[in-house]
């Protein structure tokens, strides 16, 4: 954007300054009289000055309408941006809660093995002494 914005405001002076160098170079070969020339000159710089205005105003009618867009661009991607990262929070939560689930079903379900162990141990050693 910054480019386009160099350009187009090159592209003005330019335009302005060719302007005004060719208008002064018509005028000064024309033979006319003095006051007749400055009349023109006059005249011509008058020219110059309205049509750079409207340079100038359109080119920044194309800035805002640049940057208006730019903005709402830059808005959806926010919010589209902002979407998928809830859908991943969401996503890691209900993996993360999936997981401990898990674990406290194995956790119990090893409780258990490992007590059912320990009186397999009992027994067996009861057994093993008388």
């Amino acid at each position: 954007m910054k480019e386009n914005n160099s350009n187009t405001k090159s592209f003005i002076i330019g335009m302005a300054a060719g302007g005004v160098v060719g208008s002064i170079a018509a005028l000064l070969l024309a033979p006319k009289s003095g006051r007749d020339l400055r009349r023109d000159i006059v005249q011509k710089k008058d020219k110059v000055i309205t049509d750079t205005n409207k340079q100038v105003k359109k080119a920044r009618k194309q800035v805002m309408e640049l940057y208006s867009t730019g903005r709402k661009k830059t808005g959806a991607i926010i919010e589209e941006t902002k979407s998928k990262l809830n859908n991943l929070k969401q996503s890691t939560g209900d993996v993360i809660n999936s997981g401990m689930e898990i674990i406290s079903g194995e956790s119990h379900r090893l409780k258990e093995a490992v007590k059912s162990g320990m009186e397999a141990y009992k027994e067996e050693r009861k057994a093993v002494q008388h």
